[in-house]
């Protein structure tokens, strides 16, 4: 899946504040996410 270009957008942000605010020095990212399909649920 690829994401909106506005959401990877507010991702990065959100990261850079994460490592300013803690001094974390992210070497990348990824979106896990974990649910059911419209199928099974």
């Amino acid at each position: 899946m690829q994401l909106s270009t506005k959401l990877e957008r507010s991702m990065e942000k959100a990261i850079q504040e994460i490592a300013s605010d803690t001094g974390f020095r992210p070497a990348g990212h990824r979106l896990d996410l974990v649910g059911l399909c419209a199928t099974c649920d």
